[in-house]
């Protein structure tokens, strides 16, 4: 599983997630648009967090790590969503 976290951290944009943050001036907690080094750090807690524990998803930050059926990991980034429950 730390290969796939290894592979997703290496071929993950987070420049362009960056640049979207800073675009929509995103803040974090009151700090300000993170830096590249912070969103990395909260994509890998995120994808540590869901493979040691018994969760299909989680999420943070505008980051979202999934678990599918296979076992497989996935990451990304979600700028708006809307789901309607009936």
């Amino acid at each position: 599983m730390t290969k796939q976290i290894d592979y997703i951290m290496e071929h993950f944009d987070f420049e362009k997630v960056h640049g979207v943050m800073e675009f929509l001036n995103w803040d974090w907690l009151n700090m300000g648009v993170p830096s590249i080094r912070q969103l990395k750090l909260e994509a890998e807690r995120l994808m540590l967090e869901l493979v040691s524990g018994n969760s299909r998803a989680i999420a943070c930050g505008g980051f979202e790590a999934l678990k599918r059926g296979n076992g497989d990991i996935s990451l990304r980034f979600i700028v708006e969503d809307w789901d309607e429950i009936a």
